[in-house]
């Protein structure tokens, strides 16, 4: 309401990292479940390299299919996680894709006998995963009102002054 009040719209970009796991059928598993494809080091790639079920492709061909808005996804730095970006639109329906989306992961895992946690750092060994939010402002004529004006010879890395008092 208040950016509406100065006719500006916030925009978002969700970006939302996991982990998904298999069972562990190693007797005396403490969880039960082990990282899926647990291959550290295959960053940003795409394919069976780092998803030997291929269930990130599955997984965004259904996501498009129920129109959750998603632009890409690839394997994240450790074993088992991935990473897939929502495009840009106004933060509420931003927000409710998110969640959407969560729960859209975790129904996708478990039919495939899998397990996806969004825990911000489900192990002690590996790094954590994240939410990242891509946010910006548009006016009444739709222009980013964080970006500097061509030309602009004092703005700082291409950021409007609006962008760098927000």
């Amino acid at each position: 309401g208040r950016l509406a009040d100065l006719g500006l719209t916030a925009l978002a970009g969700p970006e939302l990292e996991y982990y998904l796991l298999e069972p562990d059928p190693t007797p005396g598993s403490s969880s039960g479940w082990r990282r899926y494809d647990d291959a550290l080091g295959n960053v940003y790639v795409t394919g069976r390299k780092g998803d030997r079920l291929s269930h990130v492709l599955r997984t965004l061909r259904t996501l498009r299919k129920l129109d959750i808005g998603v632009t890409m996804g690839n394997h994240e730095f450790s074993g088992g996680q991935f990473e897939i970006n929502l495009h840009h639109s106004e933060a509420l329906d931003a927000a409710d894709r998110a969640f959407r989306f969560k729960g859209a992961i975790k129904e996708l895992a478990r039919h495939d006998g899998l397990m996806a946690t969004f825990m911000a750092k489900p192990f002690d060994d590996e790094g954590g995963s994240g939410f990242h939010v891509h946010l910006s402002c548009v006016d009444a004529e739709g222009r980013n009102v964080f970006a500097a004006d061509p030309g602009d010879q004092d703005a700082e890395h291409g950021l409007s002054a609006t962008a760098l008092h927000a």
